[in-house]
């Protein structure tokens, strides 16, 4: 059985194209453990015509509500030509399951894993009958003309029960991802992670640290961007990671960037960050504006405590990014400079700003639906949030106008571009210095074998180029928020 799993993008917006689909990955790794399967692909670009040359008997697509319009332009594409099952998961159908397009047999809500190696298992015997689908925990499906939604399925405990993501199935170079847990504790207005994940679960430090040796040491990765909504929750576990990557040398040989959130953050967490080499954070600083803030994150953070954070991070010598979300309902204009305002007197290298987007999942999104401003059938590209000023998405804040929204929004904007382009040159150089790239070692295998050459040809010029542009600063913002 051929298995086709495509990450649906939106090909004119460059930042979707940065990440690689590590949870499509995960699938793949687990259909090869529970299911045998080896005719697994994920094709890199996602038009019609190159699945249909790869001639799969079941197609699995993911996306992010934004793309949710050109998933279900795909599926019918391809219904039409293959005559082939389609399943979509991802974090559209799992935040608004009742929101499954014609075009898609199924809809897998929350985890994949398990739940498709279960599908395949029954498109293996055959088309399964309506019967044997309401018997599939944490699906949607159609019976006739009725959606019908299977009862949740349990989260997989322990995670590490699931194998390290099929990489060799995805694009991968010295710039590497990981995602070590699943979840966070917090439950923010913006944010579905909660709801879709059922709370924080995470590998093991043993489970992580064999994943970043077999980046380093098979995939040739110098930079591991931890995509974890909050890397640093668990102290006891970081401590752990920390002292396995010390004890094998990685920390001399990967460097690191993750996400954290205040709350989490003191010296001891800060000192084992560096231990294991990491040396760019980002935080979810959201608003300077304490109101705000505490109506974004209920109450459960405060503009000072995040300074705080920010200062010890800095002071243990990492580099410090922030997200911020601007465009909250009855923020004037004031609360925003006011985040303008902890921008300059923080100390980060640089970041990125939003305007407060209703995704489906969300409380925002119940308050939009309140308001008559969202609804199931709404064109799904209006919820791109990347670039508010070319692409002007929904406004919920209504003391303020657009153009002045607009305004505020490229104020901000520009003021986190020019911190990262004045902070550009510096990064790298301390904690990951070209000797390390020229070690002896190093120059004898180039001057021996062609491929090796290569391969430090590559890294040296990977090397000057992260400190010329994004590559080398924080980590993007959390994927949870799209």
């Amino acid at each position: 059985m051929k298995i086709a799993l495509v990450h649906v993008l939106d090909k004119g917006r460059e930042r979707e194209t940065y990440l690689p689909p590590l949870g499509l990955g995960s699938i793949a790794a687990t259909l090869r453990a529970q299911c045998g399967m080896e005719e697994i692909s994920i094709p890199e670009f996602t038009s019609g015509e190159e699945i249909r040359r790869l001639a799969p008997d079941l197609v699995g697509i993911s996306c992010v509500s934004q793309n949710y319009d050109l998933a279900r332009a795909l599926a019918a594409e391809l219904k039409a030509s293959c005559g082939v099952p389609i399943i979509v998961g991802g974090p559209h159908v799992s935040g608004l399951p009742s929101s499954l397009g014609p075009e898609f047999d199924i809809g897998v809500i929350g985890e994949g894993e398990e739940t498709m190696a279960e599908l395949v298992r029954l498109f293996e015997a055959g088309r399964p009958s309506p019967a044997a689908l309401g018997r599939v925990a944490g699906i949607v499906y159609r019976d006739g003309g009725a959606l019908v939604k299977t009862p949740p399925r349990p989260p997989v405990r322990p995670l590490d029960n699931l194998p390290h993501p099929a990489r060799d199935l995805l694009r991968i170079g010295p710039f590497a991802h990981m995602v070590t847990s699943r979840g966070c504790p917090c439950r923010c207005t913006f944010c579905s992670s909660s709801k879709i994940w059922n709370g924080l679960r995470s590998h093991s430090a043993e489970y992580v640290f064999e994943e970043i040796r077999e980046l380093a040491g098979r995939w040739g990765a110098r930079r591991i961007n931890l995509m974890d909504d909050l890397f640093p929750a668990d102290g006891k576990r970081l401590h752990r990671i920390a002292d396995l990557v010390e004890a094998e040398g990685l920390d001399r040989a990967v460097c690191f960037a993750c996400h954290g959130r205040a709350e989490f953050i003191n010296e001891e967490v800060c000192r084992d960050l560096r231990r294991m080499g990491v040396q760019a954070i980002t935080f979810g600083f959201e608003s300077g504006s304490q109101r705000v803030l505490a109506w974004l994150k209920k109450g459960a953070a405060t503009v000072e405590g995040n300074m705080r954070a920010a200062a010890l991070c800095r002071n243990a010598g990492m580099r410090v990014g922030g997200s911020f979300i601007i465009g909250s309902p009855g923020e004037t204009r004031g609360e925003i400079l006011e985040t303008l305002d902890f921008i300059r007197k923080s100390g980060i290298i640089g970041g990125d700003v939003y305007v407060l987007t209703p995704y489906p999942g969300t409380e925002v999104w119940e308050h939009a639906l309140r308001h008559g401003i969202v609804s199931e059938d709404m064109e799904w590209g209006r919820l791109a949030c990347d670039d508010f000023a070319e692409h002007p998405g929904i406004v919920l804040d209504t003391a303020v106008s657009h153009a002045e929204l607009v305004e505020l929004y490229l104020m901000i904007r520009g003021e986190l571009r020019r911190l990262l382009d004045a902070n550009a040159r510096f990064l790298y150089a301390r904690d990951y210095p070209v000797r390390n790239l020229l070690s002896l070692r190093r120059l004898l295998r180039a001057a021996r074998r062609p491929a090796k050459a290569v391969s430090l040809l590559g890294d040296l010029l990977s090397y000057r180029m992260m400190g010329k542009g994004p590559a080398g600063g924080p980590p993007p913002a959390a994927s949870s928020r799209r």
